[in-house]
């Protein structure tokens, strides 16, 4: 907090008489022998002058310390000496920070910096008292990454009263992921979030925001992105969150985890990690898929295929799934089993599972090629029942390594944040302006990589700008700037 003191100063000033003139008489004048510089004016050992204050003698940061790394916020603590040293001006690379003076009872002044909103880098810290040509100066490291993450607590769900949880976005944030962490009942059925901005303009999840459409799970985490449209403004600001559940899971214990992703240019390229896990009997192993030629071919065509977008595969890490086998999936159930046995960590990468069969009853006369947790997926979360996707082998194998590619790179658009650009039967189609419809009532055909049927011509890989909007905003792509 910073103090402001001042000291009253009280000049007490004789009044002349009507006798008294209040100046020499005529026959005394200023040369002589006692003149105004005697032992009884102004500048004598008695006078005003003595009461001086004591001017400071060094200026110097007590923190952070020289080479210290910053993250989120920090203050900034300043030390000097003497009565009253005057304002301080401190700057960050020379930009100024804050002006602000002394705590004359402490000697310390305060200066506020939220490392979140520069570059993460290596910056000169600089304070002057330029009243009294003093400075000192350091060097401090800010690192946050491009991702801030806010760990909340509303404590427990309700279909009805929902505690709000409030978050201040920055204002270099360019999208937000929320999840919603609760422990399911036996009568789990569904669960989903609602974030409101300020405004109440924006929500995520639900009935209630259309615009960003959002799947509810059945399963934890729950989680929703905004934005994801490009002709909406990302209003950054103070956000008010509500968990949501159906009734039986009242008084479910609940927590939400806030992933702000922010950019100080306009995200256009970066990078994706994947996690790659081999069920038994898929074919391919942790140890023979590096070095596996259609393997290889199917990785280079899912990379060309997101490139579209500006994002290309970065680091591929290989495992094994333990357990039992999981070779076949007959179930939903059985999916996300197989997703639970990921390696439980907070890394960012994706988990890209390998079967042989996706056997999901997804309607008549469609054969199901792969399939993803969540629209999008949570972020930063391994091991659980929302963490990746599947897609099956043997394509790999009989020289349609393409088509698998496509598949793969389909179910980690949804996962990233994509809808079909329409649904089975037309009823349904996605919400972005560059997309095409690719379903009516009785037929869909090839538009995009994201159309739910592929066309019998071959399957359409196209990824619009809309969608390319999307994708770059999702945690798990790591922007390059």
């Amino acid at each position: 907090m910073k103090g402001r003191f001042s000291i009253a100063l009280l000049l007490l000033v004789a009044c002349p008489s009507v006798e008294d003139p209040g100046f020499p008489p005529p026959d005394v004048d200023d040369d002589d022998a006692v003149d105004d510089d005697d032992a009884g004016d102004d500048d004598d050992a008695g006078d005003d002058d003595d009461v001086s204050a004591i001017p400071p003698t060094f200026l110097r940061f007590v923190s952070p310390e020289d080479d210290d790394v910053l993250q989120f916020a920090h203050t900034i603590v300043l030390e000097a000496d003497g009565d009253a040293p005057g304002p301080v001006e401190v700057t960050l690379d020379g930009a100024e920070l804050d002006t602000t003076s002394f705590n004359q009872t402490t000697g310390r002044a305060r200066v506020d910096l939220d490392t979140v909103l520069h570059p993460d880098g290596v910056y000169t810290l600089r304070a002057e008292l330029t009243e009294h040509d003093l400075d000192d100066e350091i060097d401090v490291q800010l690192l946050n990454g491009d991702l801030l993450i806010y760990e909340l607590s509303p404590g427990a769900l309700d279909s009805e009263d929902h505690p709000p949880v409030q978050l201040q976005v920055p204002e270099v944030g360019v999208s937000m992921q929320v999840q919603v962490d609760f422990a399911p009942t036996p009568n789990t059925e569904f669960a989903f979030g609602v974030v409101r901005e300020s405004n109440g303009l924006y929500a995520i999840g639900g009935v209630p925001a259309p615009q960003y459409p959002t799947g509810a799970s059945a399963a934890p985490p729950w989680a929703g992105g905004v934005p994801n449209h490009p002709n909406r403004d990302w209003p950054t600001g103070e956000y008010t969150f509500w968990p949501v559940a159906n009734e039986e899971m009242n008084g479910a214990e609940a927590t939400i985890t806030a992933i702000v992703k922010r950019a100080f240019e306009e995200p256009v390229i970066g990078t994706l990690d994947l996690d790659l896990y081999f069920s038994p009997g898929c074919g391919l192993t942790a140890s023979t898929a590096p070095t596996h030629n259609d393997f290889g071919a199917f990785l280079g065509h899912i990379d060309g295929i997101l490139q579209q977008a500006g994002i290309t595969l970065g680091t591929l890490r290989y495992f094994d799934v333990s357990g039992a086998s999981f070779d076949v999936l007959n179930s939903h159930g059985e999916f996300m089993d197989l997703l639970a046995t990921g390696v439980p960590s907070s890394d960012r990468t994706l988990d890209l599972f390998f079967v042989t069969n996706v056997d999901l009853n997804a309607g008549p006369n469609i054969n199901v090629l792969g399939v993803s947790a969540h629209r999008p997926g949570p972020a930063l979360r391994h091991g659980t029942l929302q963490s990746g996707v599947a897609v099956e082998t043997p394509r790999i194998f009989n020289g349609n390594e393409d088509l698998a590619a496509h598949t793969a790179a389909h179910e980690i658009g949804h996962f990233l944040g994509l809808m079909h650009t329409s649904q089975v039967g037309g009823e349904e189609h996605d919400n972005l302006d560059d997309t095409v419809e690719s379903c009516d009532a009785s037929d869909c055909w090839g538009t995009n990589l994201m159309d739910p049927l592929l066309d019998p011509g071959g399957p359409n890989e196209t990824i619009t700008d809309d969608q390319t909007f999307v994708l770059l905003r999702h945690p798990l792509v790591q922007l390059i700037e």
